[in-house]
């Protein structure tokens, strides 16, 4: 599963892209990753706030940091850009922790 986090969407014609924009989207989202396979992996684009807090999220709220890998992809140098780096260190650490893979 890949969760694309921006501004804007387009799904490139792919039928299960879907958006995220309000709590509804949000069950979704929980209900598609309920339903994945164990050794499934969750690709998150995006390791801004919602990118770092979505994968922390998803590890708290369905106990899968284990039964399911999740990936955090940035293009920028780290996650967190523009934040102060000591917090940065501790996200790192804490997503570490969790088994999310930066």
């Amino acid at each position: 599963m890949v969760i694309a986090l921006g501004s804007s969407n387009y799904y490139y014609d792919i039928s299960r892209a879907h958006h995220f924009r309000s709590v509804s989207d949000a069950l979704k989202l929980n209900k598609a990753v309920d339903s994945l396979d164990s050794g499934s992996t969750i690709t998150i684009c995006g390791g801004g706030a919602t990118g770092a807090s979505l994968a922390g999220a998803l590890t708290d709220s369905n106990d899968i940091d284990r039964r399911i890998k999740i990936k955090i992809v940035e293009a920028q140098n780290n996650i967190l850009p523009g934040w102060d780096k000591r917090i940065i260190s501790i996200v790192f650490v804490m997503n570490y922790n969790s088994n999310i893979i930066i």
